[in-house]
């Protein structure tokens, strides 16, 4: 549903540039408007990051849809001194391409959101790490230097000494790795350094870290 709604909407906008009239445009705008409202709402509960991702793209679109390239430029309503130079038939026409290409760069900005936008929703292992945490996961940053813990002389020890080989050349992937201390989850920077007694969450396969 989402997907067609994209495409409806980059269609409907793309029409609007081929075909520009007065008459269709209000017609343009409104359809924009509505289809673009519509798709937001069914791209909400994949999450906020996908969500403004494609707002911005309908928003972007829409602003190409406002564009007019009906100019109706002559030497009689320009006035020269805005342009620095004396108006002449040849300037006139090159100017009226230039209304075209920035609704086309605009739609095609709007569109490459909105591409990324559903990658972020329903395809954001195209992305992110495999084994990413979400955006929302409710476990707090680990601060080995304000951090209380039970045993006031428990040795701290860097993260990376508790990864495997394989792990530490996957680490530049990840910002924080999920780990568990003292039976509580934290979330914990590259380089920080953690309890010697720290276990490293993996998956349920035991293949690899989980983090972000």
């Amino acid at each position: 549903m989402s997907f067609f709604l994209c495409v409806l909407l980059v269609g409907i906008a793309l029409f609007g540039i081929l075909y520009d009239a007065h008459f269709i445009r209000f017609g343009i705008i409104t359809s924009v408007g509505l289809i673009g409202g519509l798709l937001v709402l069914s791209v909400k509960k994949k999450g906020p990051l996908g969500t403004i991702v494609i707002l911005i793209g309908v928003m972007t679109i829409f602003i190409s849809a406002l564009i007019s390239t009906n100019l109706e430029l002559t030497e009689d309503n320009i006035k020269p001194h805005l342009f620095w130079w004396d108006p002449s038939p040849q300037k006139l026409e090159a100017l009226k391409v230039f209304p075209i290409w920035g609704k086309l760069w605009t739609l095609g900005t709007g569109a490459l959101c909105l591409g990324l936008g559903m990658a972020f929703a329903y395809r954001p292992s195209l992305i992110f790490v495999k084994n990413r945490l979400p955006f929302d996961y409710p476990y707090p940053i680990w601060r080995s230097y304000e951090q209380a813990i039970s045993k006031p002389n428990a040795n701290l020890i860097p993260l990376r000494s508790l990864l495997s080989v394989k792990e530490r050349v996957l680490l530049s992937k990840y910002k924080l790795i999920l780990v568990s201390i003292e039976n509580k989850r934290y979330l914990v920077r590259k380089d920080e350094n953690v309890p010697e007694d720290c276990i490293i969450i993996r998956t349920k396969n035991g293949n690899s870290i989980c983090g972000l």
